[in-house]
């Protein structure tokens, strides 16, 4: 698999433009045979590819947001805070039947161009978590009259889904790429 995403993501559109001429031709295409002495040196040319390493950091970045977010926010709401965890279970019910819809927008989306659609599935999964880590739990009431509000049980409705459904996004286009 590593190699397989060596080839796609490092080799030149150029060769595979010739590839698929040659292909057209009628000429046979020549199978690349790779040595097990050869997978050292390709595996050291991905670590050591400074796109290699800045696609890796900054999944490390957006992954600890998600990870920190789904992990830690509603424990803390609920907890702490203490909301009531009726209304936080009714906003799953909400979420339920719009991550079915999501899994198969997304895979549509994401069939065109799955590396454009991946960054900016990523991205709104960093800025939802964020926004749920630092806005949503920072201004959040401590009052339990205050935290039953519509207003308020709006802002957590809302602030869930959106995070819930980019996590989903980011989950399915995941597969897009890899399959």
């Amino acid at each position: 698999m590593v190699i397989t995403l060596y080839i796609l993501m490092f080799v030149p559109e150029k060769n595979k433009a010739q590839v698929e001429d040659s292909a057209v031709g009628g000429e046979e295409e020549e199978e690349v045979e790779i040595l097990p002495s050869q997978v050292p040196s390709i595996l050291k040319d991905i670590a050591y590819n400074k796109h290699t390493i800045t696609f890796v950091m900054f999944l490390i970045a957006t992954c600890a947001c998600n990870s920190i977010d789904s992990n830690v926010s509603q424990v803390y709401m609920t907890n702490d805070l203490k909301f009531s965890r009726e209304s936080l279970s009714l906003v799953k019910v909400v979420s339920a039947p719009a991550n079915i819809v999501c899994a198969i927008l997304s895979s549509y989306l994401s069939s065109a161009k799955p590396f454009k659609f991946f960054y900016y599935t990523t991205c709104w999964c960093m800025f939802m978590s964020c926004y749920s880590i630092f806005v949503l739990l920072r201004t959040f009431p401590s009052d339990p009259l205050e935290q039953q509000s519509p207003f308020n049980i709006f802002h957590v409705t809302a602030v869930i889904l959106l995070t819930d459904l980019a996590q989903n996004f980011w989950f399915t286009t995941v597969f897009v790429i890899v399959a």
